[in-house]
């Protein structure tokens, strides 16, 4: 159920009632009033930096400076930065201000913050502080990693967990004293689909070593990844040799206040989903008369390496 709610600021908008009831949303989204989500992310980062909340760049407002690193934070509430809210490439064009004026932006959406805060946590201080434990790619060893062991190992140390069953190929970094530090798993035409490095570490040079492994079994002609912008630089992949070669948009639906694949909500499958479809309309319009709306990221970048 929803109801018609009017802002301290005057503006009125359409919420979830539950919403209401349980403090989620507490504003039309016009910034007048801090989420409580937002509200415990902003206290994290006093903990570990300083911070300039509410932070404007060329006229757009960012949720948080941390002025020493020239680190912009976002976070994304998942009702208040989906469609019709927030359209697509408003993200996008939101981090390429930011980086026009010299800042890093970091995007965490609230279901991230709930779920895998402990991760969220980790990223930033690597963002901040680097990694507290160095290690030089050629101190490792490459290993075999089974199919099993490489899905825990990604599961819980990468922030994007492994869900991707066309990698099957997997190579481990192990260094003395340490075990596994990193796993890299591709497929078996030259797509790297995660590249994991244990929490608090850097291995120097350690993705181009796996990557000379997996050419010595697969000797394909470039490797090909991509990066989320939400939370990477991509600068791993440039400082291993990559190009960027495109960018594109991953869009999400929001479900009961998380994100899902959008597969779930493919138009052609929607009939089957909701009732009274009119497949004349939008994808998006459809799922958002039903309560489930989409959202896009601010933006993936595919990287190319030519060998």
């Amino acid at each position: 159920a929803f109801a018609t709610c009017q802002c301290d600021c005057g503006g009125t908008v359409d919420v979830r009632v539950p919403d209401l009831n349980n403090g989620k949303t507490v504003t039309c989204g016009c910034g007048a009033t801090v989420s409580t989500g937002e509200a415990d992310l902003v206290e994290f980062l006093r903990s570990v930096t300083a911070v300039d909340p509410q932070f404007k760049v060329n006229g757009w407002s960012y949720d948080a400076l941390l002025p020493e690193h020239k680190i912009l934070v976002e976070f994304n509430g998942t009702y208040w930065h989906s469609y019709p809210r927030k359209r697509r490439g408003a993200h996008l064009v939101k981090r390429r201000n930011a980086e026009d004026h010299g800042y890093r932006m970091i995007t965490i959406w609230e279901d991230e913050w709930k779920k895998q805060r402990p991760r969220m946590e980790d990223l930033i201080r690597r963002a901040v502080s680097g990694p507290e434990t160095k290690i030089a790619g050629r101190n490792t060893a490459v290993v075999e990693v089974s199919a099993a062991d490489a899905k825990a190992f990604h599961e819980e140390h990468h922030v994007q967990g492994f869900l991707i069953s066309r990698a099957n190929l997997h190579y481990g970094l192990a260094a003395r004293g340490a075990g596994l530090v990193a796993v890299a798993s591709f497929d078996a035409t030259g797509v790297l689909h995660r590249y994991t490095v244990a929490p608090g570490m850097t291995v120097h040079g350690g993705l181009s070593k796996v990557i000379a492994a997996y050419r010595r079994d697969f000797p394909v002609e470039r490797v090909v990844t991509y990066c989320d912008r939400d939370l990477f630089t991509g600068q791993l992949y440039k400082a291993a040799g990559f190009e960027r070669t495109d960018t594109s948009l991953t869009m999400s639906y929001v479900e009961r206040g998380r994100r899902v694949r959008r597969e779930r909500y493919m138009k052609h499958k929607l009939p089957h989903v909701f009732d009274g479809v009119d497949l004349s309309r939008k994808e998006v319009d459809i799922c958002a008369e039903h309560g489930v709306f989409a959202c896009w990221n601010s933006g993936t970048e595919k990287y190319e390496l030519a060998l």
